[in-house]
């Protein structure tokens, strides 16, 4: 069982999913807590934070579980983080809130090999520009910088997250985004 606040999340979701496919409804899931996608189902608790205090990177650290249902029952661990992109420096003071933001969520141990992640020169170079572009209303070509960057490090890996934070910043408004 995979239980999560007394709330047997595995019998549920199969309860939905019987529902759903009985009816021939194309879904995926990706309510808090739960997504499933591509015969995977993942189950997270986001409130699972390792570092609630840390207020240098300001993300929540999540614990997984992912169950790939095309090959019976196989169980993996894996710790995610949320990876805003742009980076949340390059909106910071500006209507939208990181909260609502664009993201996605990656492998802790993922992170530290993108562009915008640390405390290098390099890296704060990097958020400067990113920064730059934002303010100028260049949402889009900053988001194209980070997926470019995030895909040279992990090939095809998070291709369909990225597709989906692209097609949500497109719903967002680019000046929301400059800092006044």
């Amino acid at each position: 069982m995979f239980m999560y606040k007394k709330i047997n999340l595995f019998s549920n979701y199969l309860k939905i999913k019987s529902k759903l496919t009985e009816q021939k409804v194309e879904f995926i899931s990706n309510s808090e807590g739960m997504e499933f996608e591509n015969k995977k189902l993942n189950l997270y608790a986001p409130d699972l934070v390792l570092d609630s205090k840390d207020l240098a990177n300001e993300k929540v650290n999540v614990k997984a579980i992912s169950v790939d249902l095309s090959k019976g029952c196989s169980v993996s661990f894996e710790r995610l983080i949320s990876n805003h992109i742009p980076s949340k420096e390059a909106y910071i003071g500006s209507k939208i809130s990181s909260d609502n933001g664009p993201a996605i969520r990656i492998s802790y141990d993922d992170q530290k090999y993108f562009a915008s992640h640390g405390k290098s020169k390099i890296a704060k170079q990097y958020r400067e520009m990113q920064k730059k572009l934002v303010g100028d209303g260049e949402v889009m070509q900053a988001i194209k910088k980070d997926e470019e960057d995030i895909k040279s490090k992990t090939s095809s890996k998070y291709t369909i997250a990225l597709k989906k934070m692209k097609d949500y910043a497109r719903t967002l408004n680019p000046k929301d985004f400059i800092n006044n």
